[in-house]
C-alpha cells in the first residue's frame, strides 16, 4: 500500500498491527499497518521532536518543553506536562523511566 502524509519529522514507530508517524504538517498519524488506511490522527500545536511508545501510549517531545502522553488506540491526549521553555529533543525509556533531552542540552529522568 502506499500513503501521502506529507514528509515524516521523525522515523514511524510500530506498535502491533499500528504505525504511527510524525508529518511536518504537525499532525501525528496512526495508519494500519495492513492496509494503511487511517485510524486516527491528532493535530499538534507545536512542533513534535522526538516519540517513544511506553506503556501503550505515545509520548511526544515537542516545542516550548511540553510533554504529551496520548492514548496509542484512540489518539485522545492521557496527559501533557511542561518541564521547560526549551525544545524536547529526544526521549528514551530505561527502567520504567523517561530520560528527557532538552534542545540547550539539559536532562530530565521522569517516572513513566
Amino acid at each position: 500500500w502506499k500513503r501521502h502524509i506529507g514528509n515524516t519529522a521523525a522515523a514511524p514507530l510500530i506498535y502491533r498491527e499500528k504505525i504511527i508517524l510524525n508529518s511536518d504538517m504537525g499532525v501525528i498519524f496512526c495508519l494500519d499497518r495492513n492496509n494503511g488506511n487511517l485510524i486516527w490522527f491528532f493535530e499538534l500545536k507545536n512542533k513534535a521532536f522526538g516519540m517513544k511508545i511506553v506503556s501503550d501510549k505515545i509520548v511526544l517531545g515537542c516545542a516550548q518543553g511540553y510533554l504529551l502522553v496520548l492514548d496509542i488506540h484512540s489518539g485522545k491526549i492521557f496527559d501533557c506536562f511542561k518541564i521547560s521553555n526549551e525544545n524536547i529533543k529526544e526521549i528514551s525509556e530505561h527502567n520504567k523511566r523517561l530520560a528527557v533531552g532538552l534542545e540547550n542540552g539539559k536532562n530530565y529522568l521522569i517516572e513513566a
